[in-house]
């Protein structure tokens, strides 16, 4: 019987096992990152040979602004300086103009009072001069720049050929008219404050007497009235008109 029986073949699936690779998984991320790296090395050498020459002219141009910058930082520096120095000489010059004026001011002033003087002199001195006693020369007033204040100059003096030295007191009185009605400012009132004491004065051939004078605002003065009363004598009065006494000299 066994002579007759089919042989059977085995019917069991053989099953392959491959080995295990353990760098497989390393060499896929080197040969991505390879290829990654092979493809940006190739962009980076066509934008150097595409647009090199471009980046080169930037970069010129940049290094010629940044010299020019420089150039010009220096010139503005330079002209800096430069108008200091402008700037200086015309502070300068304007100090030194308005020193020339102040000393021309002062000489003109100075020249006016010796013309003044020499006027003076020749009136009290001259030979046509009449040979007189004690007289009040000249009264002069200017203005202040406070209401109403005057500062006097009242020059006496003598024409006596052989003269002696004469002393006494001297004082003012002012008449004009005030709200309508006439009045008259004595010493007291035109030198308010000093007690109205008289000017003493002492001199041979002239004497200059200054002081100050307070007049209202709302005054309309006339006339000055001049008393000199000498030790030895009787006292003497003059009067002067107001308009002849005022004076802009500084």
């Amino acid at each position: 019987m066994s002579f007759f029986r089919a042989s059977k073949k085995s019917q069991s699936v053989a099953l392959k096992i491959a080995p295990d690779d353990p760098l497989r998984a390393f060499r896929l991320h080197l040969s991505w990152f390879l290829g990654s790296l092979l493809v940006i090395v190739a962009i980076l050498i066509y934008a150097r040979l595409v647009t090199a020459p471009g980046f080169s002219d930037l970069r010129v141009e940049r290094n010629d602004a940044l010299t020019e910058n420089r150039d010009l930082k220096d010139q503005i520096s330079e002209l800096n300086g430069r108008l200091a120095i402008a700037e200086r000489r015309v502070q300068v010059a304007d100090a030194a103009e308005r020193e020339l004026q102040k000393t021309l001011a002062e000489r003109l002033r100075r020249e006016a009072r010796l013309k003044a003087d020499l006027s003076f002199y020749e009136r009290m001195l001259g030979g046509e001069q009449k040979n007189t006693g004690l007289t009040a020369f000249s009264l002069s007033l200017q203005k202040t720049a406070a209401a109403g204040v005057y500062r006097y100059t009242l020059t006496l003096a003598q024409n006596l050929r052989d003269a002696d030295v004469v002393s006494g007191l001297a004082s003012m009185s002012l008449d004009g008219a005030q709200q309508g009605t006439l009045k008259t400012l004595n010493w007291a009132a035109l030198t308010r404050g000093s007690g109205g004491v008289p000017l003493p004065f002492s001199f041979k051939y002239f004497a200059r007497l200054e002081g100050q004078l307070l007049v209202p605002d709302d005054f309309q003065a006339a006339t000055f009235s001049i008393r000199m009363d000498p030790e030895n004598g009787a006292a003497i009065t003059q009067q002067i008109p107001w308009n002849q006494t005022l004076t802009s000299e500084e």
